[in-house]
């Protein structure tokens, strides 16, 4: 399945169909394999976590997608791809691959960390997250 984004408004797509919240409180598009309430804490809203791996900017991925007052308040893609960089996430394939297709540059507040603007719906941000071995 294809995730895709419209910078314009801020809307993440799965197969042509925005994510967003039904009248009952779930998720549309109705997808099979998402965990519903992987936390569930009224102060912080809802996370559902995706348990089929979906496909954007040419990785693989896993999707949270966050829920606050029956609103999708944020979607986070947990890529697949491990990737390895020099000096700055902006060096990464999957950041060149967003470039790319959305015509759009990714600026650096630090070395993993790259983001795109404001918008008036937000933000459009990319981290990296270093695991250290145990």
């Amino acid at each position: 399945m294809e995730v895709t984004f419209n910078m314009t408004n801020g809307n993440v797509f799965i197969e042509g169909v925005k994510i967003s919240l039904g009248d009952d409180g779930e998720i549309i598009p109705k997808l099979r394999g998402f965990s519903k309430n992987l936390v569930n804490c009224n102060a912080l809203g809802n996370e559902y976590l995706s348990a089929k791996k979906f496909s954007t900017l040419g990785s693989s991925a896993l999707l949270v997608i966050h829920t606050k007052n029956r609103n999708v308040v944020s979607i986070c893609i947990l890529f697949d791809e491990i990737v390895f960089f020099d000096r700055t996430i902006l060096e990464s394939k999957i950041i060149k691959r967003f470039e790319r297709k959305y015509g759009m540059a990714v600026g650096g507040s630090s070395s993993t960390v790259g983001e795109i603007g404001n918008f008036t719906w937000g933000k459009h941000i990319f981290l990296t997250i270093r695991a250290k071995a145990i």
